[in-house]
């Protein structure tokens, strides 16, 4: 089991940081087509 006392709290800048990346590559391109429609 997980103790989630002993986790840090979340840092919610940290999501409202990090700006959209494209995937890159061949594989990256076909890893986003294969998720996207999750």
């Amino acid at each position: 089991k997980l103790d989630r006392r002993a986790l840090p709290d979340p840092d919610p800048a940290y999501l409202l940081g990090n700006a959209y990346e494209a995937p890159q590559g061949e594989v990256e391109i076909a890893m986003a087509a294969l998720w996207a429609p999750v």
